[in-house]
């Protein structure tokens, strides 16, 4: 119509396609004047109430011409059917559904302070406990509820801020009798499509089977659709119509009608979960691995982990793969690169940004999750549940606390909202007044900003989108901890520790303890002084100082360290409980349930049991609420106590366990529980028990994965049961998992505790002639069983220097061992080659592996320096660890081997005086040296 009366030219390809129409240029439009009846056909094609919001707030004219979109009604569903089994609330008599919006809030201009133009995610839900209009502020990936920060705006001001909604999440919350909400939620994914209008919609969810449950409004009765060749994952409504996908990547869509599936897509195999988002009209999906596999380009990935074995038992994300949908084919296309995108994996909901609007200086192509992420700096403190970030680029994946480029698009508010420079209350007549309540009730009220004139800019306009929030509730959650007070040690161990007590003491680490800090070090020598010995008060006064005077890091790395299976220390580890006590009393502390479920088994270890009962009740009291938190913790509660040894601790964690079994309606949940039995059996050195849980999941039609049978293979590989060892070998790859790296070290590491080098050898021609890649956790495990070389290595001034010469002093089993590695890629896969640089990494090295490397190193340099087209680097270096960069104490025995070796042979490398970690000398140099 526009178009026909010459009123504005629709784009520069269409120019003069109308005949008698005339361009007139967009500033030069009267926008308050377009037709009423075009404005509201507009206004009805706009799905979100947020861009609703917007185009209402353009003018009075054009707010009059637009409805407003009303609320959503409250709609209550029956439970769902669950085959006669009680898996709900007592007190739960049915569903009320809610929604939930994910939006990015960012100002229009960058800040006064002239920092980076970024934005901030939040996620808001309707308190539906309480009067229609109130909100609650949540984590935007979670469900975790955020408290109110000083200085949250009073209100905020549309001309300075921009707010999209880039997701909606639906959620079914359990309610009683009388209407009150439980405090409980369904923990599978729902989504929502509604029909002709807001009272007549169909959900589809993922039944507690694993199956599809469909809900349509006007039978109100459940369906649960029996088709299943595998559990489903996820959930998604796309160009108008259901989706889901099972765990195999097998995609179908829901007709609602008839309530069946048609099959859209074909399997796709490899990963442990699959999501399903929509991305600029496409839909994609993200494969999450979770088993140990090994990440591509980066072999040394689980290895690391797997060095701390206590570590390793909880699984952890490694990698993620996406495709793209392609109905014509009825198949998924791998992606490579998602270009300026970034995808975010909620709990709920699956959405995803572009990176110059998110974040500008972010190239985009990652994900953003909720799982097990690597903390390479601090393994044993690795949180269960953290948000990590995946690059596709580098093929890495990060905590995202420890980015602060990405960290400053999640909680807390960033400065350009709470500072009161930025945000200000204006008093412009054009708008409308907004108030905050008391900041006492934990309220925020903020109004929509209406304007009575037209925006001097449409574009701008039109590319912010508000909510229309009349009120904001934050739930504080306050965490009651016990204050626990320092008390002497029981009798028997302060008699039997006494005399150790009273003399200072060299603090090491044992192998796969937490390694320590150069402070850490010092505050535990010193709890172990004399001065201290026999008087409670004064080390409890000790302690005190020492947290108030520490850094977070500093602390928490002692306390990871006393709770620890392996310390170094473990008579120290009885004053674990008086440090968690201060900690607990620190500003930066946030309470942790992984931290208390390794505590309460420390205590069940050391039979302190109504001390570990009081913390355990508190935990149980602030966790039972949500069942997902509730369920995981009592998994670390269980790995913790077999870690420990506690035997009583373990089967108590258990029986819980078996409860949340019987109750839960969450395929998740009874997944982590069993993996959890399965883990905490094998540390017990019950592996058969492990394998009849197994087969517990079978018949609950839950799929075994890598997890649980590596965890059976290596608890019957510690006891020397090889042959069980190699039935789950056989059993995992006729049932197609893969034997990867790690699982092989965990073969090798079995035959090596048992001295079967014979059977090592065998294992690497294995692998060799199956092309699996060996690791540094490879040599490592090998070199230690090989006593020869063990032996050689307690005199640096006569040990072998060379490859051949080493060989010539082992028996026939170890030169096995030994030609098997020299084999490999690992030692390329420590060196680095360019014209700038000839490094070669220690790192990660026990003694007789950086002994062989530094050996096939040499080698591999002379034959480099000796061809014709030979590059030559500007400086040749050597890291051998206890650096700068280290936070450990003490002389590394990796330096001290490279120091010597260094002095034997005559090198001209030298220690650098910038970082002493470090072996350096010019590349030209080296050169001369190899080739004289």
């Amino acid at each position: 119509r526009l178009r026909k009366e010459g009123i504005v030219e629709p784009c520069g390809r269409c120019l003069g396609s109308i005949p008698g129409s005339r361009w007139i240029h967009p500033s030069m439009v009267d926008w308050a004047t377009l037709p009423k009846d075009l404005l509201n056909l507009i206004s009805k094609s706009l799905d979100s109430s947020f861009d609703l919001l917007q185009f209402r707030s353009v003018c009075s004219s054009w707010r009059s011409s637009a409805e407003a979109k009303p609320p959503l009604p409250t709609h209550h569903l029956p439970i769902l059917p669950d085959n006669g089994t009680s898996l709900f609330p007592d007190s739960a008599v049915g569903f009320r559904l809610s929604q939930r919006s994910i939006l990015l809030v960012k100002p229009h201009k960058p800040p006064i302070n002239g920092s980076d133009l970024f934005g901030w995610l939040v996620k808001v839900e309707e308190d539906l406990n309480a009067p229609r209009g109130k909100v609650t502020l949540l984590d935007p990936m979670s469900e975790t509820i955020h408290s109110l920060p000083e200085h949250f705006p009073r209100s905020l001001d549309m001309s300075e801020f921009k707010i999209r909604e880039l997701g909606r999440e639906f959620k079914l919350h359990y309610f009683n009798t009388v209407g009150d909400i439980i405090n409980s939620l369904y923990l599978e994914k729902a989504v929502v499509r509604y029909l002709d209008s807001c009272s007549k919609f169909v959900l589809l969810t993922i039944h507690v089977s694993g199956k599809l449950a469909v809900f349509t409004s006007w039978d109100r009765a459940w369906t649960v659709i029996n088709d299943m060749p595998s559990p489903y994952d996820d959930v998604i409504v796309f160009d108008g119509r259901f989706f889901g996908v099972d765990n195999n990547g097998r995609t179908v869509v829901v007709d609602f009608a008839d309530l069946k599936l048609e099959l859209v897509a074909s399997p796709v195999y490899g990963g442990d979960k699959k999501f399903l988002i929509e991305s600029c009209g496409e839909m994609l999906m993200v494969d999450m691995y979770l088993s140990m596999e090994e990440v591509d380009g980066d072999p040394g990935f689980g290895e690391e982990v797997f060095e701390h074995h206590a570590v390793f038992m909880n699984e952890r994300t490694v990698k993620f793969k996406v495709f793209k949908f392609v109905e014509g084919e009825k198949s998924w296309v791998e992606v490579k690169d998602l270009g300026g995108k970034m995808l975010f994996l909620g709990d709920d909901c699956n959405f995803t940004a572009s990176a110059s609007d998110l974040l500008p200086s972010c190239g985009g192509s990652c994900v953003f999750f909720n799982g097990n992420v690597f903390n390479e700096d601090n393994v044993d403190a690795m949180q269960d549940r953290d948000l990590g970030v995946f690059d596709f680029r580098s093929g890495k994946i990060e905590l995202v606390h420890k980015l602060p480029e990405y960290a400053k698009l999640f909680w807390p508010p960033p400065p350009w909202i709470t500072s009161r420079e930025i945000i200000r209350e204006k008093h412009h007549p054009n708008h409308e007044k907004c108030y905050l309540c008391n900041l006492e009730f934990a309220a925020l009220e903020i109004q929509q900003i209406r304007r009575c004139g037209c925006y001097q800019n449409l574009d701008s306009c039109l590319s912010s989108n508000t909510a229309s929030i009349t009120q904001m509730t934050i739930s504080t959650c306050s965490i009651a901890l016990q204050r626990f007070l320092f008390t002497p040690p029981p009798q028997s161990l302060s008699q039997g520790r006494r005399e150790e007590l009273r003399a200072p003491m060299e603090v090491r680490c044992k192998a796969g303890a937490v390694p320590l800090m150069k402070q850490s070090h010092k505050f535990l020598s010193s709890l172990s002084s004399p001065a201290l010995a026999g008087d409670p008060s004064a080390t409890n006064r000790h302690i005190k100082k020492f947290v108030a005077a520490s850094p977070k890091s500093v602390s928490l790395n002692v306390l990871s360290h006393l709770l620890s299976p392996h310390t170094s220390l473990p008579h120290l580890s009885f004053f674990a409980l008086s440090l968690y006590s201060e900690i607990t009393d620190a500003s930066w502390f946030d309470w942790n349930p992984k931290l208390i479920a390794d505590l309460v088994a420390l205590l069940n270890k050391q039979e302190r049991f109504h001390e570990s009962e009081t913390l355990l009740s508190t935990a149980v009291t602030n966790l039972k609420s949500n069942e997902r938190d509730f369920a995981l913790f009592l998994c670390n509660l269980a790995e913790s106590n077999s870690k420990q040894g506690s035997a009583q601790g373990f089967k108590e964690a258990c029986l819980r366990l078996r409860e949340v079994l019987q109750t839960s309606s969450s395929v998740y949940v009874k997944t982590q529980a069993y993996k959890s039995m399965v883990s905490g059996l094998c540390n017990m050195d019950q592996p058969n028990d492990a394998e009849t849980v197994i087969e517990e999941m079978r018949l609950e039609k839950l799929k075994p994965g890598v997890f649980e049978y590596k965890s059976v293979l290596y608890g019957y590989g510690r006891l020397g049961l090889f042959d069980d060892m190699n039935r789950i070998v056989h059993r995992m790859e006729t049932e197609g998992h893969r034997v990867d790296t790690v699982c092989s070290n965990m073969v090798l590491s079995s035959y090596g505790a048992h001295d079967a080098l014979p059977q090592m050898g065998s294992w690497l021609q294995r692998l060799k002639d199956f092309n699996v890649p060996l690791s540094l956790r490879t040599y490592n495990t090998v070199l230690n069983s090989c006593p020869t070389v063990t032996s050689m290595l307690k005199d640096l001034n006569s040990c072998p220097l060379s490859v051949s010469e080493v060989l010539t002093f082992l028996n026939e089993d170890e030169v096995v061992l030994v030609r098997a590695l020299t084999q490999s890629s690992v030692l390329h896969e420590a060196m680095e080659w360019s014209s700038l640089e000839g490094k070669l990494d220690l790192h990660g090295m026990h003694l007789s592996s950086a002994y062989l490397i530094m050996m096939q190193w040499m080698d591999e340099i002379k034959v480099r320096f000796s061809g014709e087209k030979c590059v030559v680097p500007a400086e040749i270096v050597v890291v051998s660890g206890s650096g700068k960069h280290s936070s450990v104490r003490g002389e590394s025995p990796v330096k001290a081997l490279v120091k010597k070796m260094m002095v034997r042979t005559g090198s001209p490398m030298r220690i650098d005086r910038k970082n002493v970690g470090c072996f350096i000398a010019k590349g030209k140099t080296v050169k001369e040296w190899f080739c004289q």
